[in-house]
């Protein structure tokens, strides 16, 4: 059961400070906060659990015969471990990860979201398909603009390893390109998590139509929405300082939540007040007047 608490208050603009401002007061409320950390436990120990189980019971078999007999076939076996780790990430992480995001973009009305709303993508084929291929598309979108960044970041590690004056030179000329290449990477990644808001709202929308409806309202939008994210550096040194307690409790929600705030400014419309999301959702009226 849904427990509703009473519904933010409409802002005008996705602005970090006023974004920020709602979001705290968000996780102010009975159960948010709460209902956040217990989902990313259920999260975590999911996602790990089966990890660690798929690795114990590998390993659990004796297979120094095998070794004895044929190391390289014993190496194989051993590679098939990291195969089936990926295989878990990807066809089970994956929709738990997209699950979780639902929950916390629910969580940004000022709700309570049932954590079953986690497996929702284990409900229906339709629905597990759809959350693979979303958070598929939101990977290989990182991935992409992060390759420039690492492929510098490589080069740089390797002229500083090789030495001498040239070598100095090229790593602090190739390190100031990765650094620009990270700050347009993370520019250019601003606001898609938008997809994950925009789906609750509109199931009935394919994967590509989602993407081109996020692509277009965030045009003109990313550096503010990149803004924000800087604006959250703060919050996630001092999560770090206090090994990950604060992180878990209050960085990384706040950072989640504030972001879903921003859609809502950025595009007009509201998520659902309740974990009932298989209709469309339409935009107030008077959300940014």
């Amino acid at each position: 059961m849904t427990n509703v608490t009473p519904t933010p208050k409409p802002y005008r603009a996705p602005a970090a400070r006023s974004v920020k401002k709602h979001a705290q007061d968000i996780l102010s409320r009975p159960g948010v906060r709460m209902g956040y950390v217990l989902s990313t436990i259920l999260l975590l120990t999911t996602w790990i659990g089966s990890i660690y189980l798929v690795e114990n019971t590998w390993y659990a078999l004796d297979w120094i015969a095998l070794y004895e007999a044929s190391p390289l076939a014993y190496n194989l076996l051993d590679a098939l471990v990291y195969v089936l780790d990926a295989i878990v990430i990807v066809f089970l992480g994956l929709p738990l990860l997209y699950g979780w995001l639902r929950y916390v973009s629910l969580a940004s009305t000022g709700t309570t979201p049932s954590l079953s709303l986690l497996f929702t993508p284990f409900g229906q084929k339709h629905d597990y398909m759809r959350s693979l291929a979303v958070t598929l598309c939101l990977a290989a979108h990182l991935v992409l603009l992060l390759l420039p960044c690492a492929l510098f970041g490589a080069l740089c590690f390797f002229c500083a390893v090789w030495g001498g004056v040239i070598g100095w030179l090229l790593a602090v000329l190739l390190g100031i390109l990765a650094l620009a290449a990270l700050i347009g990477a993370t520019l250019g990644n601003a606001g898609m998590l938008l997809v994950v808001f925009l789906d609750i709202n509109h199931p009935a929308l394919t994967v590509r139509e989602l993407l081109a409806l996020a692509h277009r309202y965030r045009k003109g939008k990313r550096f503010e929405l990149w803004l924000l994210g800087l604006s959250l550096i703060p919050q996630f040194l001092l999560g770090l300082l206090t090994i990950g307690t604060l992180l878990l409790f209050h960085a990384i929600p706040l950072a989640l939540i504030s972001f879903q705030r921003a859609y809502g400014g950025i595009t007009g419309e509201r998520l659902p007040v309740t974990d009932v999301v298989s209709t469309t959702t339409q935009p107030e009226s008077n959300f940014n007047q």
